[in-house]
């Protein structure tokens, strides 16, 4: 349950939100987050974590039923995307810009989180649950690298390295390096928690 004195912040952050996104051409927001706007029924639509969903235009109303930390995180990236390409080159939410403190303290906690969630799953198990959440397994220096489009430009990156006879499992969350051009380092650390309690709940 939520309570009351969390929900009142949410929805004083979610009226905020609108009201930066009011006015704004519907077009190139869609264009700059890399979204689908229908002028006809006035809706966007976007993907995150493997499903569809549809935000009115102009009220950014959200159709379909989710966390209201992860609609906030929608709202935030709608306004805050400028169209930067993604540039292939990962990061921690710590080398984010003002992430020093709270990124750094989020990738220490993400990494644990992993490293538990790893060790009570064999390796197909986690593939399978990141692939119900549209993760890709890509090549990379783990033993394990799924990608998780997160939002359609913000794809995060969970490295495992698993437990052998001298070594616990390891693990990171990275992001691409332009993930600043889409979220701040306070969305980004609330995008990281929530996709960790949906590994918890898997």
């Amino acid at each position: 349950m939520i309570k009351d004195d969390e929900n009142r912040a949410f929805l004083n952050m979610k009226r905020d939100a609108i009201e930066m996104l009011a006015g704004k051409n519907p077009a190139g927001i869609a264009q700059d987050a890399g979204v689908t706007y229908d002028a006809g029924s006035n809706c966007f639509r976007l993907s995150s974590l493997g499903k569809m969903y549809t935000l009115t235009y102009p009220d950014y109303a959200l159709l379909e039923e989710t966390d209201q930390w992860h609609y906030l995180t929608m709202l935030h990236y709608m306004n805050l995307a400028d169209g930067m390409e993604l540039s292939g080159e990962l990061c921690a939410l710590g080398d984010m810009p003002d992430g020093l403190v709270r990124g750094a303290n989020f990738d220490r906690t993400a990494s644990a989180a992993i490293e538990k969630f790893a060790a009570g799953h064999s390796e197909t198990e986690i593939g399978n649950i990141l692939r119900e959440m549209g993760g890709e397994i890509i090549s990379g220096k783990a033993d394990l690298s799924v990608r998780v489009p997160y939002l359609p430009r913000v794809p995060l990156t969970i490295n495992i390295w698993f437990a052998d006879e001298e070594f616990p499992p390891s693990a990171r969350l990275l992001a691409d390096r332009s993930i600043g051009h889409y979220l701040t380092i306070e969305d980004a650390v609330t995008v990281g928690d929530y996709l960790l309690r949906r590994l918890t709940e898997a």
